[in-house]
This record gives C-alpha cells, sequence and structure tokens, in this order.
C-alpha cells in the first residue's frame, strides 16, 4: 500500500489545485504505474507557467516529479500537470479519488471573487 497524503498536500499547496489518484491504480491491488493528477485552472496555469510554451514548461515538471515520486515510493508514478480548459467533457466521468487533505477553501487564498475585503491584509 501507498500512501501519498503527505506528497499530495505539498503538491496541493505548491500548485494551488487538489491532487487526485485515477487510472488502474483504482482497481488494481499491484497496479503497473500509479496515475497522479493536479488540474490547473487558467488563472493558476498563467501564473505558474505563463500564458505562452506551457507545454514544454509542464513536460519538465511532469517528468521530474514523476521520478522524484518513484524513487520515494519505489513504484512507478505517472504524475501530470493538466489544465482545466484543455479537458473535455468526458473527463468529469472519469474516476479519481482525491490524495491531498487541504479543503476547497484553502484553494481560494489570494484570488478575488468580488469580496475583495475578504482577500485583502
Amino acid at each position: 500500500m501507498v500512501s501519498f497524503t503527505s506528497q499530495a498536500n505539498a503538491f496541493a499547496a505548491f500548485y494551488g489545485a487538489p491532487i487526485y489518484l485515477c487510472g488502474s491504480a483504482l482497481h488494481r491491488l499491484d497496479p503497473r504505474d500509479y496515475d497522479v493528477r493536479v488540474i490547473l485552472d487558467k488563472e493558476d496555469a498563467e501564473r505558474l507557467f505563463g500564458a505562452d510554451n506551457r507545454w514544454w514548461k509542464t513536460a519538465y515538471y511532469n517528468l521530474k516529479i514523476s521520478r522524484m515520486l518513484s524513487r520515494t515510493f519505489k513504484k512507478n508514478v505517472d504524475f501530470q500537470i493538466q489544465f482545466e480548459e484543455e479537458l473535455n467533457e468526458s473527463y468529469d466521468n472519469k474516476e479519481k479519488v482525491r490524495l491531498d487533505t487541504a479543503t476547497d477553501e484553502f484553494f481560494l487564498a489570494g484570488k478575488k471573487d468580488g469580496n475583495e475585503e475578504f482577500y485583502t491584509l
């Protein structure tokens, strides 16, 4: 059994988005790999990777984090950063399990939603 919770919480804090487990690891006791995903909204994607040439930047981080997690857990881990705007509607129907324990409100910190007083210091 592999527990990603502590790493998932760290990645959730860094990326500002929930971390999910999906794929065969949800149905098999000994899966070939563990598919771990973070889905960024447009604002966070542009903040972290810029508006242009995101593919190269995210490919680098996908590989780097996949290797780090694979070495840590001694299991194959496929970590991918995905963008909400690029996912199609069928993705919502795919099975996934949230790995981090952060509340949804945690991800609102620093974002404006019309309630300026709540987010100002």
